[in-house]
């Protein structure tokens, strides 16, 4: 392969993985802090995120990433970008440098995104299921199927909650139609054990050899099934359901190098004779009945 392609493949793979971070998350932050950040030196802090807003999968190969931090709606951070040094997934864990004075100002509660992704970011999942008032021109508090369903779980995701989640939705939205349940990694895994543990053993018992667990989850509910899916960029303590045919992609352009002309984009750069090749997108994602979605919330994972 050649050294082209194979920095050609990295560019896609992490512009790719952006733009999935940003369909989840976009406008609402990749995390939220569960403490004043300790500081072992003036210039950098030590980050500790609330394990339902902890998603190790985010922070996988992003050591060097810009952050901004926020609260509410007023950046912490004003003198510089927040440089994410290292991560320790097991507890829930950043390690950052930047200025002293912005380190300083943080706090419990603030909200993390990735630098200037705060107000340019597209409109995410999460920010679409769970915001109050108007989203894309439509107030959701005078149109209640432009708002989605909640249900707060307030423990472990297991079948009997994703049934009284997507009853809901049955009720108060006409959900007829297949869904897909998107969780995080370790949600899954509960879901698969839990489904092991109420598993009947019958002529197919074999004494030699035991077999336990699944691939792939599906549940049979009132009007539909719902495939469960384990998507590595999502939160710990929250799962979207969404009607499979109710998720599209509005824009210009998928994740591509070509430019407007067709061609690949290489572009001359001024200061040196080199040129440059641009990997970009264009879209946002948009859930087109959001009334028959759920957003599941307060899943405590053991």
């Amino acid at each position: 392969i050649s050294s082209t392609a194979l920095r050609a493949g990295q560019m896609k793979a992490s512009l790719m993985k952006m733009a999935e971070i940003e369909m989840l998350h976009g406008r609402v932050g990749v995390g939220i802090l569960a403490s004043d950040p300790a500081k072992p030196t003036a210039t950098t802090a030590t980050l500790i995120f609330t394990a339902a807003s902890w998603c190790p999968g985010v922070w996988g190969g992003m050591e060097g990433a810009l952050l901004d931090a926020y609260a509410g709606a007023s950046q912490v951070n004003t003198y510089a970008a927040i440089v994410l040094v290292s991560v320790d997934p097991e507890n829930r864990t950043l390690n950052v440098s930047g200025n002293s004075t912005d380190l300083t100002n943080l706090t419990t509660s603030d909200a993390i995104y990735f630098k200037g992704a705060y107000a340019n970011g597209q409109y995410g999942i999460k920010y679409q299921l769970d915001t109050s008032g108007s989203v894309f021109g439509i107030d959701n508090s005078v149109y209640s199927l432009r708002k989605a369903q909640e249900h707060s779980v307030s423990g472990a995701l297991t079948f009997a909650q994703v049934l009284k989640g997507r009853a809901k939705a049955v009720s108060r939205a006409g959900l007829d139609e297949d869904c897909v349940l998107i969780v995080s990694p370790v949600t899954f895994e509960g879901l698969n054990s839990d489904q092991a543990a109420a598993r009947v053993f019958d002529s197919s018992y074999n004494a030699s050899k035991s077999e336990s667990g699944s691939k792939r989850i599906v549940y049979h509910a009132q009007g539909g099934s719902i495939e469960v899916v384990a998507h590595p960029f999502m939160k710990e303590g929250e799962a979207f359901m969404i009607p499979k045919k109710g998720l599209k992609r509005v824009g210009a352009t998928d994740v591509t190098f070509r430019g407007m002309s067709g061609e690949a984009a290489w572009e001359p750069l001024e200061s040196v004779g080199a040129y440059q090749l641009t990997c970009r997108y264009s879209f946002q994602i948009l859930i087109v009945e959001p009334g028959k979605c759920v957003l599941f919330s307060g899943i405590v994972n053991s």
